[in-house]
């Protein structure tokens, strides 16, 4: 089964069904990981996972143990480099759930990868 199909089986259940797209940041390491959502939804524009469920519009506890299981996921993939910092991010439409894939060296600062990929995903 394709990886994008694998990923949106264990997320599904905690994105909002209003969402016209939801884009997936999923930076894993070896031994640590960072995983959250954008969904963007009518009226509102783009909400991330973390307020909406301050909100309650998501359930917290489903949404760690729907990260928890992507990441495992995302760990057994054929495109996981253990040695790098792996950023996978997902854009889920209409048009279907697209998959790209970029490597870090541990070096690079955390704050410079997600602030480029904010740019670049979310307008």
């Amino acid at each position: 089964m394709k990886l994008e199909t694998l990923v949106y089986d264990k997320l599904k259940r905690v994105i909002p069904e209003k969402a016209s797209k939801t884009v997936v940041y999923a930076d894993v390491c070896l031994t640590s990981y960072e995983l959250f959502f954008y969904c963007l939804l009518p009226r509102r524009g783009y909400g991330q996972c973390y307020e909406l469920a301050e909100e309650g519009v998501l359930d917290a506890h489903l949404l760690d143990e729907a990260f928890a299981e992507t990441v495992k996921v995302l760990k057994a993939d054929k495109n996981y480099r253990a040695e790098s910092r792996n950023l996978f991010t997902f854009v889920i439409d209409a048009e279907g759930i697209k998959v790209t894939t970029e490597y870090y060296g541990k070096e690079i600062g955390v704050y410079r990868i997600k602030k480029e990929w904010k740019e670049k995903y979310l307008h």
